[in-house]
């Protein structure tokens, strides 16, 4: 929902959980986009994406040393977000 974390639109998208195994239909990830302030999910598992969230900008520095080079991320207010693309 706008404004949130809550996934949905004006109310809780129930069933949310199966798109991380299933691509949601084009005419409903339309539908999400509508919505003035709507944000942004991904949902990791699907095709083996994994998402990796570091909350504390003092360990970004540190973990992306010891983790694969990243090619898609997203930074925060705080921290980083990191996708990859696991094997399995």
């Amino acid at each position: 929902m706008p404004g949130t974390k809550i996934p949905g639109t004006d109310t809780y998208l129930k069933g949310w959980n199966k798109l991380c195994e299933e691509v949601a239909e084009p005419d409903r990830i339309v539908e999400w986009s509508q919505p003035p302030g709507a944000g942004i999910a991904v949902a990791c598992g699907f095709n083996h994406l994994v998402g990796i969230d570091i909350d504390d900008d003092s360990l970004v520095k540190p973990l992306l040393a010891v983790l694969p080079p990243k090619v898609v991320a997203r930074y925060g207010a705080k921290g980083l977000t990191i996708f990859y693309k696991g094997a399995e």
